[in-house]
């Protein structure tokens, strides 16, 4: 099947995310992060031979009909989509917990899990259909994941996209937008491949990969999600727009959510009627958290609930598919924690001062 058909919607779907965030974020955020993510994306996909082990081509597009830059530049439309999406399902979710909203390390963390989910549905539906393989892969952890989704395809798009979106939300939507020496924060999409070199040789070994992905990523950003306080930012003119558009259409304020919908849609079609494999459909559970998550009107117990149920069910198949509400179960829980202690606090200040 061509991947072409990836191509149209993918690039409709842009342009909508696109005028999403110009409503809402304001000219300046949109033009930076949809022309800096283009870039970045492009670049990974033309050079990904040259990463950080320059001598190994990890996938390759499978679709000989198509000429290598239509093929890198439908993936690089693939990429940005993600990095847009992510960022935006991420905000509605943690939104919702008083505690962690509008801060940047909490909606990082709650996007390396939408991007998860994303990965895992997209990946599993294109290895199994033929767009693309991975010629280097791991068979770790292998009974975790269906239809060939491996623990390289997961850290491959959880470094590419955390470490850019960590670096614009520093550079562009914190309070140090206006410093002079923001720019140090580009060295951030560089870290994974001066995280390989820096652990050993360049050789493929899971060990190395995986220390990596623990120390260089997933510590640093728990750490930062629990203890940092530092919030978004934005400019009066990008305020201002956002503040408007509060009231503006659903519609056009849903853009995100419903793109992700008719993404869910695509890949449960082609699960079914093209590769007849109803297996491959447990790939789209972890978006389908995503969306439920994201639905004020659905209260959080409800969705861990029925993510315990179906984690218990399917055991080390399902950890994958719920790792978008255990990581919004870890927050949950501490807000309440804190907002029990805090109110706590202010009623022993309250005594003493009357007394």
């Amino acid at each position: 099947m061509n991947i072409l058909i990836l191509f149209a919607p993918s690039f409709a779907a842009i342009v909508l995310l696109i005028v999403h965030s110009y409503f809402f974020r304001g000219l300046r955020i949109t033009l930076n992060f949809f022309v800096f993510a283009f870039i970045w994306a492009f670049l990974k996909e033309s050079h990904t031979p040259s990463q950080a082990y320059s001598y190994l081509k990890l996938y390759e597009f499978l679709n000989r009909d198509l000429s290598l830059a239509l093929s890198y530049f439908t993936a690089t439309i693939g990429w940005v989509f993600t990095l847009y999406i992510s960022w935006s399902m991420a905000e509605k979710i943690i939104g919702r917990i008083i505690s962690f909203q509008k801060k940047i390390f909490p909606t990082l963390f709650v996007c390396s899990a939408v991007i998860i989910s994303i990965s895992y549905s997209i990946e599993t539906t294109a290895i199994n259909i033929g767009w693309w393989k991975w010629n280097i892969d791991h068979q770790t952890f292998k009974d975790l994941f269906i239809g060939g989704y491996s623990l390289r395809a997961l850290e491959a798009w959880l470094f590419f996209t955390m470490v850019f979106l960590a670096a614009f939300f520093l550079i562009e939507c914190s309070k140090y937008r206006d410093a002079d020496w923001k720019s140090i924060f580009i060295v951030l999409p560089f870290i994974y491949s001066w995280a390989i070199l820096r652990i050993g040789p360049r050789e493929p070994s899971v060990f190395r990969e995986i220390t990596a992905v623990i120390v260089y990523l997933i510590a640093p950003l728990i750490f930062s999600s629990f203890l940092s306080p530092l919030s978004f930012k934005y400019g009066k003119i990008e305020q201002g727009i956002f503040e408007k558009q509060k009231k503006s259409s659903l519609i056009l304020k849903e853009f995100p959510s419903l793109i992700v919908l008719f993404m869910l849609l695509v890949v449960a079609c082609i699960d079914l009627f093209i590769l007849k494999s109803y297996i491959l459909l447990i790939s789209a559970i972890p978006v389908i958290f995503v969306m439920l998550l994201s639905i004020k009107k659905i209260p959080f117990y409800i969705v861990f609930i029925l993510s315990s149920f179906i984690l218990f069910l399917g055991k080390e198949k399902m950890i994958i598919p719920t790792l978008p509400a255990i990581v919004v179960f870890v927050f949950w829980v501490v807000n309440i924690f804190k907002i029990h202690f805090l109110n706590k606090e202010s009623v022993n200040v309250e005594k003493q001062c009357i007394q």
